[in-house]
């Protein structure tokens, strides 16, 4: 090799090493990058169910939190664009009777000071059929409560009592239909109402009043203010309400409930 030929290849040589430097970088940042986005999601996670944990009532269950998304981007914005929340045994009083529901919640754009106040929030609250069944119990005691089994599905719930008729006790079974009034209360109308005892053949409609079995529950007693009730639904051994406010925190430090 001349003098000439080794002068011309120390800078390919060069150019070579420096590419590969660069390339061996980008490789760190992307591993770095890889780190931020594992690492730094399940302590957001853990920190964000930690904060709503503190808000729930003592016997209430485990919280847990999903981000999806870039935690990287996120954490620049200082705002998730999307949180997920699944609460567990959340324990509440309703209707003067102590009870748990289960809650899926979504929150979009989210700042990372959860006291702050959500762009929006929607979620859903889960009641199992053996709470209903309490719930109801309570509700309807003034008019003969609950004598049987509480089933659930198909929009609506069924349940057996009984009513005074002619001094005579008959057992029915009604069936509830729920549906949201003004965004804050659920109300329970009788569908339809049939008579068990064989033995009685005049139409319940002619001498027991349905309206009697109708009652309302006030929902957003047990909400935070600003978060209105959208829709009930009766499943399968199980009732789900609806709800979504805007301008709501995740976090809130003695916030009022809403009413009815």
């Amino acid at each position: 090799m001349t003098a000439t030929d080794a002068a011309q290849s120390r800078p390919r040589r060069g150019r070579r090493a420096l590419l590969g430097v660069l390339i061996a970088i980008a490789g760190l940042l992307v591993i770095a990058m890889l780190l931020v986005e594992t690492a730094g999601r399940a302590i957001a996670q853990q920190l964000v169910a930690e904060r709503v944990e503190q808000q729930l009532p003592p016997d209430s269950g485990p919280v847990s939190a999903g981000i999806p998304g870039s935690m990287t981007l996120q954490l620049l914005r200082q705002e998730f664009d999307e949180l997920d929340l699944d609460l567990d045994s959340i324990a509440v009083r309703s209707a003067g009777v102590d009870t748990t529901v289960d809650a899926h919640i979504i929150a979009f754009g989210v700042p990372l000071d959860a006291s702050v106040p959500a762009h929006r929030i929607n979620g859903s609250f889960t009641i199992s059929e053996q709470e209903v069944q309490s719930l109801l119990a309570r509700a309807l005691d003034s008019v003969g409560g609950v004598t049987g089994s509480v089933t659930l599905g198909e929009g609506l719930i069924h349940y057996e009592t009984e009513v005074s008729v002619l001094g005579l006790s008959i057992g029915i079974a009604v069936d509830l239909e729920p549906h949201v009034v003004d965004q804050s209360r659920v109300r329970f109308e009788p569908r339809r109402i049939e008579v068990l005892d064989s033995s009685f053949t005049a139409d319940i409609a002619d001498v027991v009043d349905l309206s009697r079995f109708a009652f309302e529950f006030c929902a957003a007693e047990y909400l935070p203010e600003g978060v209105d009730v959208v829709a009930v639904d009766v499943r399968e051994r199980e009732a789900v309400a609806f709800f979504t406010a805007r301008g709501t925190a995740l976090a809130r430090s003695g916030g009022a409930l809403g009413h009815c």
